[in-house]
């Protein structure tokens, strides 16, 4: 934070010494050992309340010093445990007394970094000693709701967002801001989950396992021999307090980025009673992802992949219901959050993932949070109307110019008005090309104004042509649009009327008919071509995007 800004006012408290001296360095504004609980509460408690701290940091360090030295059974813990109830009501407090708590926004967050057996002391992997807690309230956090899927890592980066401090992700921050913690499918069974079957080693009435997928998943066992530990019968999904319990001591807790509920295979503990002949061979097959034109995606799913003899590990992804096509392969131990990059072929509508675990008494594969996203797709613009006018700037029958105006609208194929495109018209007449050039506005609308000359050479050979003022016309391509202007009638008297006449030689000065006016043309229609060459904004990102046209974009005839 004070990377970020300098100017914030940041203070720490701390009964052990090393972490206002050590840990928190001398960037801190102000490091405050306070010798025991007692003293640290009362100097953090006069600074919250006189002070003006940005972001305070309250280490209370008895607890823990109970539990090692009586354990978290004994009576000395639980005295500790209401002692420092006490003093975080004091801290509390003193943030609630200030002159200008109303106008501020506090976060309050509360943790402890491990528990203690019941005689004292932790390091092992009993749900007493991994077990700890986070106590948040603040803006946007219910006030006694429970959650399920928060981690102690989660706290750094909630604390972040609290202060507008960007993180960068080359910090490889494992935690969550909790504002941005969302509930994956896999969490919706957490209200189904079963009690033990053949697992024997944790309490009868504990919950936390189901064969049952969350809606659109499947799992595919036709492979898995019968019988086996019923729990692990091909992928399941499970609890960490019911998974890790199952059996202690085998790499199970080292599964700390699954969140809730998650997919486990788990070929060891599976093999643990009698099957018929066969490894364990068992795939997790997501539901039909909808593409959405663009020519990647991106996937991303949390793993917890390890390896205690013959196993293998594989994602697949099918489209359209097609062949499955690997994408990532597991041959060593893996733990991180994964994030690939998948080719989507053109045309394909949807995309499945498959999560393939085989292994023989080896050990497991955990999945969970799995994401499946696309970029947007290409900015598609599309001429959404258009409104071709000429008026001939002088006496019928005479060689006056004609004025030749045209107003669009510039939109998206999903119908969102392009704002700031740049939009070049080509005007062709007779012989003669002119550019227009105009930009969008905030409408998307686009205006064009042009004198022409009267001069132009016949057409090729007489033919019937139908000419009116105005022309309609809607058109859509992938980077461009065509527009039509017909032929515009002799007076304004004649502008809603269309007239059919064949285009033959010019009628003389002083006929009682005016002369044809200019005719545009390409490839011998009557046409003009609008085509984006300039900044295009993409309605779906906010963000501009660069489009080119040219001789090669489609022109629409009315």
């Amino acid at each position: 934070m004070e990377t970020a800004d300098p100017t914030t006012s940041t203070l720490v408290v701390g009964t052990w010494s090393p972490v206002p001296q050590i840990i928190f360095g001398s960037a801190t504004d102000l490091r405050i050992a306070g010798g025991n609980d007692e003293n640290t509460t009362a100097k953090a408690a006069d600074y919250l309340a006189h002070g003006n701290p940005d972001s305070t940091f309250v280490h209370l360090d008895e607890v823990d010093g109970a539990g090692h030295a009586s354990g978290s059974a004994s009576d000395a813990y639980l005295k500790a445990l209401n002692t420092v109830d006490g003093q975080v009501g004091r801290l509390l407090d003193a943030v609630a007394s200030r002159p200008t708590y109303a106008k501020e926004n506090w976060l309050v967050v509360i943790t402890a970094d491990h528990g203690h057996t019941p005689t004292g002391g932790y390091g092992g992997n009993t749900p007493l000693e991994r077990g700890t807690f986070v106590i948040a309230r603040g803006q946007g956090i219910e006030p006694g709701s429970v959650r399920n899927d928060v981690k102690i890592t989660d706290i750094a980066l909630t604390v972040l967002r609290h202060e507008g401090v960007a993180t960068d992700p080359a910090w490889n921050l494992d935690g969550t801001a909790l504002s941005e913690l969302k509930p994956d499918a896999f969490d919706a069974l957490r209200d189904s989950l079963r009690a033990p079957v053949d697992e024997t080693k944790l309490p009868a009435g504990t919950k936390g396992w189901t064969n049952t997928t969350p809606e659109g998943w499947t799992i595919d066992n036709s492979n898995m021999p019968a019988g086996g530990v019923t729990e692990w019968h091909g992928w399941s999904f499970a609890t960490d307090e019911f998974w890790t319990n199952a059996e202690r001591g085998q790499g199970r807790e080292s599964n700390v980025r699954a969140r809730n509920v998650f997919a486990v295979a788990d070929s060891d503990e599976w093999d643990d009673k009698a099957h018929d002949a066969g490894q364990f061979d068992s795939t997790l097959v997501s539901p039909a992802f909808p593409l959405n034109g663009a020519a990647t995606a991106n996937v991303s799913y949390a793993t917890n992949y390890l390896i205690d003899g013959p196993q293998t590990g594989d994602v697949y992804v099918s489209y359209d219901g097609g062949a499955p096509q690997l994408v990532k392969s597991y041959r060593a131990n893996t733990n991180t959050v994964e994030h690939l990059k998948l080719d989507v072929p053109a045309g394909a509508q949807s995309a499945k993932l498959s999560f393939r675990y085989t292994g023989t008494n080896s050990a497991f594969w955990t999945v969970d949070q799995v994401a499946f996203g696309q970029p947007n797709p290409p900015s598609q613009l599309a001429v959404a109307s258009l409104r071709a006018d000429t008026e001939l700037l002088g006496r019928p029958g005479t060689d006056a110019p004609w004025k030749v105006t045209a107003d669009g609208v510039v939109r998206t194929v999903q119908g969102v008005p392009v704002r700031g495109a740049e939009v070049v018209a080509e005007l062709r007449y007779g012989n003669q090309v002119q550019m227009l050039t105009g930009t969008t506005k905030t409408d998307g609308s686009v205006h064009f104004r042009r004198p022409c000359s009267r001069a132009m050479p016949r057409p090729p050979s007489p033919s019937p042509t139908c000419a009116t003022s105005t022309s309609r016309t809607t058109a859509s391509s992938t980077r461009s649009a065509g527009w039509s202007s017909p032929d515009p009638p002799a007076t304004r008297a004649d502008r809603a009327t269309p007239t059919c006449r064949p285009a033959g030689p010019r009628a003389s000065v002083g006929s009682d008919r005016a002369p044809p006016p200019p005719v545009y043309r390409v490839g011998g229609h009557r046409q003009a071509r609008i085509c984006c060459r300039g900044t295009q904004h993409n309605a779906s990102r906010g963000a501009p995007d660069r489009v080119n046209g040219g001789d090669g974009d489609q022109a629409t005839q009315a």
